[in-house]
């Protein structure tokens, strides 16, 4: 991992709590290393196999969590390196991701599901986009 995905993304490992009724996972609270604030929180679905990339947010943090199926996610460093990592339903883990990072990721479970908590509300305003096709990464 280079220095500027360092500086721009964060693995952090989240609570498990054991409970033979059913676990309980926590996923974000204002004491995080990813908390800087809430305002909005939403579910992105991606299909098997399917791509959603590229997005480049201009203020908006990022805090995703992987709640259903399996997703790998890419990061782009606007140059020439990428970082990937892969999480699961399964993963006691969330992404935190700074503004200006471009990133996409690609659906590898039968069903998955993404949960994001945002800084700021979304705006179309505040995102660019670029084609799957603009950035050469080898999904």
């Amino acid at each position: 991992m280079n220095n500027f995905f360092k500086k721009n993304i964060k693995i952090i490992n989240q609570k498990k709590i054991i409970n033979p009724l059913g676990n309980i996972i926590k996923i974000i609270n204002k004491n995080n290393e990813g908390y800087v604030g809430f305002s909005e929180a939403y579910f992105s679905e991606i299909k098997k196999n399917c791509i959603k990339a590229w997005k480049y947010h201009k203020k908006m943090s990022l805090n995703l969590f992987v709640t259903q199926g399996k997703v790998k996610f890419v990061f782009f460093d606007n140059k020439k390196s990428f970082y990937e990592i892969v999480l699961s339903e399964y993963d006691c883990k969330q992404v935190f991701v700074k503004p200006k990072v471009w990133f996409g990721f690609k659906g590898l479970g039968k069903k998955n599901k993404i949960l994001n908590f945002s800084n700021i509300i979304h705006n179309t305003g505040e995102l660019k986009r670029k084609k799957k096709e603009d950035i050469f990464y080898k999904w």
